[in-house]
């Protein structure tokens, strides 16, 4: 795992070490490494340089949440399960189109 080195990432709090804990229990791991970066060195980063890449592809670009219709009830809980699955659906070919383009 890599942190950006931020003040509550830091592999040095035992916040931060029992979460790794956690998850090597969790998943039955073998190994588990932690990496940071230096504070505000998070530019190195290669899924930072990923996501300023992808917001400045979807600047502009509007998903519906229902496109085939709203699958909410007046409390905004899911109503129809198969229309929030199709919802979801178009808002997924909406992202992957975006993201045939430039990577």
């Amino acid at each position: 795992m890599i942190s950006d080195g931020g003040l509550d990432k830091n592999p040095c709090y035992r916040k931060t070490v029992q979460i790794m804990v956690d998850h090597f229990i969790k998943y039955d791991l073998d190994t588990i490494i932690m990496a940071c970066y230096a504070l505000h060195q998070s530019t190195s980063n290669p899924v930072e340089r990923r996501m300023v890449l992808l917001s400045h592809d979807l600047a502009g670009i509007i998903i519906s949440h229902d496109t085939f219709g709203s699958y909410l009830n007046t409390q905004l809980k899911t109503s129809d399960e198969e229309l929030e699955k199709h919802n979801f659906k178009a808002a997924k070919n909406i992202l992957k189109s975006v993201g045939e383009y430039n990577y």
